[in-house]
């Protein structure tokens, strides 16, 4: 549902926005896999924060991919840790949602294949 209405405002910038939505109608494709990770406060010099990383997702059954989620898993100090990533979701996280990544074309992916993804944070001054 989403990617229709997305695509339905015709141009690209909405297909380069990331969403935040509660998954309802949705297939795990593959397992989720780690991305970045910052660390606070960042004593780099100079800071630098951008990133890029590549990932392969294997696809086991066939299905149409029309965009990528995303979350987060965050050590925030000691012991207190929050997170959405469903393998580590904290209990009562009810308010904060995964990132949806649309894609612009949507795609037919048979059993078998696999997805690459390449993902980068850019940073300008």
């Amino acid at each position: 549902k989403l990617h229709q209405e997305v695509k339905a405002y015709n141009d690209v910038k909405h297909f380069e926005t990331t969403y935040v939505v509660k998954m309802h109608a949705h297939r795990v494709l593959s397992k989720p896999q780690d991305t970045w990770t910052f660390d606070h406060p960042n004593h780099d010099s100079p800071i630098d924060n951008s990133r890029y990383s590549v990932h392969r997702f294997p696809i086991t059954r066939s299905t149409c991919l029309t965009g990528f989620a995303g979350y987060f898993d965050a050590k925030l100090y000691g012991d207190v840790h929050i997170s959405i990533h469903p393998e580590t979701f904290s209990t009562g996280m009810f308010s904060w949602f995964p990132l949806l990544i649309p894609i612009r074309t949507p795609m037919y992916l048979p059993a078998g294949c696999e997805v690459e993804a390449h993902i980068w944070r850019r940073v300008e001054d």
